[in-house]
């Protein structure tokens, strides 16, 4: 049977009536200042490895060493309303003062958030989380430029293994913050009130139902083809 061009638009036009485009990603932001645990801060600090504790669950954001006391930070999200699958996260965070080139590892953290959000005393364990663990990336920043802003903001993309945590937390995702560079030299100081934003491309997910044509589509392409039918009878 030889089929005419107007026989296969129509049959083009019912298979595909019933397909579903995928939607394009969009971007949702959460910030330290969400669902904070503690009515005065926001849910970000920093841990040290001994000594006094100067400033207890303050959002202070710290990192490196000062003087003989190193100090990791860390940034909890609640994300228990960000819906879809997410394909890239970006960690925002104030770069405040600046001594020297630094090398940032961003981590996973098993303690729980709330635990690491109550900074008050020295917990070695909990210190060593926040630079430890699975890796979601190490980023190489470079001193801050004599003209830049105090307020300048830095980026860190998260790697697979970031997107993935962030993708499976039930509620809270934590990042914690270490330098390599073990000589005296930090980065975020001074950033007292500073929020930090978590940037979270969602993909959204499309209803596998929607892929089956419906009974409207299926009835314009059996009019098609009765319509064809006929015109070939008449001529």
């Amino acid at each position: 049977m030889v089929f005419s061009k107007n026989f296969l638009a129509c049959l083009l036009f019912g298979l595909t009536a019933g397909v579903v485009v995928p939607a394009s990603a969009t971007l949702v932001t959460v910030s330290t200042a969400n669902s904070p645990f503690h009515s005065q801060y926001y849910s970000q600090g920093v841990w040290q490895d001994h000594g006094d504790v100067f400033h207890p669950n303050q959002d202070g954001r710290n990192v490196g060493r000062s003087g003989n006391i190193f100090w990791r930070g860390f940034y909890t999200f609640d994300l228990s309303n960000v819906l879809g699958t997410i394909v890239s996260a970006t960690l925002r965070v104030q770069r405040s003062e600046q001594t020297a080139d630094v090398n940032l590892g961003l981590w996973d953290v098993t303690t729980p958030a709330a635990l690491v959000n109550n900074s008050i005393n020295i917990n070695p364990a909990i210190f060593a989380d926040l630079g430890s663990g699975v890796s979601y990336g190490n980023y190489d920043v470079a001193s801050r430029p004599t003209n830049a802003s105090f307020f300048d903001v830095l980026r860190f993309s998260l790697n697979a293994d970031g997107i993935r945590d962030a993708q499976s937390a039930a509620q809270y995702f934590t990042i914690g913050a270490a330098l390599t560079n073990m000589d005296e030299r930090h980065i975020f100081g001074y950033g007292y009130g500073q929020i930090s934003y978590l940037d979270l491309e969602i993909a959204d997910a499309a209803d596998p139902s929607a892929a089956v044509p419906e009974p409207s589509s299926i009835a314009l392409l059996v009019i098609g083809l009765g319509g064809l039918l006929a015109r070939r009878r008449r001529s």
